[in-house]
């Protein structure tokens, strides 16, 4: 079954469609474009070529789920970025993602502060992808009111400033939840006249759900319940200019 909603994903018309597995999926229609996120084969298999390798690796503790780089990589299939700006690389999953993926990026350009992932990513990609991967480990160095980036994707904190890189027609890829950073988002955007309408992917819904930990691993004292919890999966947008009625 389909049903049409006028939410303004991507500044358009949203097709809700149920898939074989009743979960439902979002198909764009866009300047006479559709953009399909499902991930197919392809990106699945790149999926678990990737996160196999970093899941093995020290600092993988929190590396992106498959489930978010499969949507990543459908999205980078779909509208085929060229240069591409990643906020918190970390070890560099999502980063192997990008530079492996079929339709070539020229650009992949990625900030990081912590020493132990600037020595990881300096050997794994500075050195054998000179011309496609920029490594940025100070934040003043971003000249991104002067860069127009295809696709931000985030994957950490931004620093004051950063935001700027979401220009108008930027896609903008957001891991997990990251409910306050979205946030921001929207408001640092209104700033300029810019609006962007996030979409959520997820891996479906836990009933009667408990926690002994913040969302920054530190531990709580008593166990917080929810009754319902959204599995984290990812959030996509699209940038673009505000309409005034």
């Amino acid at each position: 079954s389909r049903w049409v909603a006028n939410c303004g994903l991507l500044g358009r018309k949203v097709y809700l469609v149920k898939d074989n597995l009743c979960r439902v999926l979002v198909i764009t229609a866009m300047d006479n474009q559709t953009i399909d996120l499902r991930p197919n084969r392809t990106d699945w298999d790149l999926v678990r070529e990737v996160h196999d390798e970093f899941a093995q690796k020290p600092g993988a503790t929190h590396i992106a789920t498959e489930f978010a780089l499969a949507h990543l990589s459908a999205l980078v299939r779909a509208v085929r970025p060229t240069k591409v700006l990643e906020f918190g690389v970390g070890i560099g999953t999502i980063s192997q993602l990008l530079l492996s993926h079929p339709n070539t990026i020229e650009t992949v350009n990625s900030t990081e502060s912590s020493r132990f992932c600037i020595e990881a990513l300096t050997a794994k990609f500075c050195d054998h992808f000179p011309q496609h991967f920029e490594l940025i480990t100070d934040p003043a160095l971003l000249d991104s009111e002067r860069q127009y980036f295809d696709l931000v994707v985030i994957d950490g904190l931004l620093e004051p400033g950063q935001f700027d890189a979401l220009q108008r027609d930027s896609f903008c890829f957001v891991e997990g939840s990251r409910k306050s950073t979205r946030k921001t988002i929207t408001k640092e955007l209104q700033r300029r006249n810019l609006t962007i309408k996030f979409e959520n992917y997820n891996r479906g819904v836990r009933y009667f759900d408990w926690s002994m930990q913040f969302p920054d691993g530190r531990a709580r004292k008593s166990p917080k319940f929810k009754f319902r919890k959204i599995l984290k999966g990812c959030w996509v947008g699209k940038v673009s200019g505000m309409t005034h009625t």
